[in-house]
């Protein structure tokens, strides 16, 4: 168990606007669409590419792998599998992956907010 999950309440703040307040499974709990993890060959390369598609909001780069922020990344991966658009990339697997305390915070400082059920 991490610091965060030991917590009872966790609130996020911008400009001093609340942005959530929740226990850390409860944030964890308000994502509406699940995380998409996948790996990708050049991996730099396809961070910067993918950050570009309009139908992603955010990716960031998790042990080597990217872990994509979209509102509906169950159609994301499945058009990609029949129509890969990055033809100097390689796409090499996906994963669906449980949100951790720094995707939270991501999404909410990013305002990814289709993505998250409200929690406040």
């Amino acid at each position: 168990m991490d610091e965060a999950e030991r917590c009872t309440q966790v609130g996020f703040l911008e400009g001093g606007r609340l942005l959530a307040n929740a226990s850390p499974r409860d944030l964890k709990a308000s994502f509406r669409a699940k995380l998409l993890e996948i790996d990708v060959d050049p991996v730099m390369p396809a961070l910067v590419r993918l950050r570009s598609n309009p139908e992603i909001l955010g990716v960031s780069l998790r042990s080597g792998a990217l872990r994509i922020y979209a509102p509906d990344p169950e159609k994301l991966i499945s058009n990609w599998r029949t129509n890969w658009p990055y033809q100097d990339l390689r796409l090499l697997g996906e994963r669906w992956v449980e949100p951790d305390m720094e995707d939270v915070f991501t999404a909410y400082s990013q305002g990814y907010d289709a993505m998250l059920k409200k929690t406040t």
